[in-house]
């Protein structure tokens, strides 16, 4: 993953157009995601949840062959040996972070619980759960087209405006009364879900150079994957002591913790040289 979004960064001359490579990048990877709960949901009619893996293993043996063609920019001795030190020191790189471990919660409790919670408060059936997924998806999805078609300019403003929609989003997952809400809950947190991601790339782009956007997207990559592996974990524990519903007041309050931080970040960004405005 850090590997394709640095070759998604340096592909055209201008930022402009290098954030939309960057927006196409994950619009790509939206669309799989809204196609894939469709396909799942066909798929459990007639099988078991254990064979839907099988169909889709064949698309991981396609890319095989197309993982030599991804471009890469070439990278100095002192840039291997960048220390994470250094790397955490850049206000940019810690917007990134934040901007991802504000929504890290929330995608947990969404893909850890999300079915599970449709299934127990509202009684839907498995084809109905995946269904559910392809709205939040869906709305992911058109957020990373209209990225891919208009850029960005103030990433600070994006990213603040996606931590309301996310604290909206799970206060009425908390408070929905029927599956007809939660489904307007999970189409509502696919939008900062579209946002995320790119919004983080956009930022590590702006604040690097091309020599060393690798380093920052893999260290990036790497911090988020162990935020991603210990979420679940704490979120399981919460939801055997605490129950599911209260379970989502956990996760809006770590919302409220990480957008805290994140605002603080865009504030020291915005007093740098290097802007966070698209110039």
């Amino acid at each position: 993953m850090p590997n394709i979004a640095t070759a998604s960064s340096i592909v055209g001359r201008s930022q402009e157009v290098r954030e939309r490579v960057i927006a196409l990048y994950t619009f790509a990877l939206s669309l799989s995601l809204t196609i894939g709960p469709v396909i799942e949901s066909v798929i459990l009619r007639y099988f078991s949840l254990r064979y839907v893996f099988l169909f889709f293993s064949a698309f991981s043996a396609v890319m095989i062959p197309l993982s030599f063609k991804i471009p890469f920019p070439s990278e100095t001795h002192s840039i291997n040996h960048l220390k994470l030190s250094s790397v955490w020191s850049r206000a940019g790189f810690r917007v990134a972070v934040y901007n991802n471990a504000m929504y890290s919660l929330p995608f947990a409790m969404l893909t850890a619980f999300g079915g599970i919670y449709a299934i127990r408060y509202f009684g839907v059936s498995n084809s109905t759960v995946y269904l559910l997924f392809a709205a939040f998806f869906t709305t992911s999805f058109l957020t990373r087209l209209y990225m891919s078609m208009r850029s960005i300019r103030d990433v600070g403003k994006a990213s603040m405006s996606m931590a309301i929609l996310t604290i909206i989003g799970v206060m009425l997952i908390t408070t929905s009364p029927n599956v007809y809400a939660y489904a307007v809950a999970l189409a509502l947190l696919g939008i900062p879900h579209g946002l995320t991601y790119p919004l983080s790339l956009i930022v590590i782009s702006r604040d690097s150079r091309d020599d060393e956007r690798n380093v920052l997207n893999s260290a990036f990559s790497s911090i988020m994957t162990i935020i991603g592996v210990l979420s679940p974990m704490l979120l399981g524990a919460a939801a055997d002591l605490m129950g599911l519903r209260l379970m989502t007041l956990l996760v809006e309050a770590s919302v409220i913790v990480f957008t805290w931080f994140l605002y603080k970040s865009i504030r020291q960004l915005r007093a740098m040289p290097l802007s966070i405005e698209l110039r």
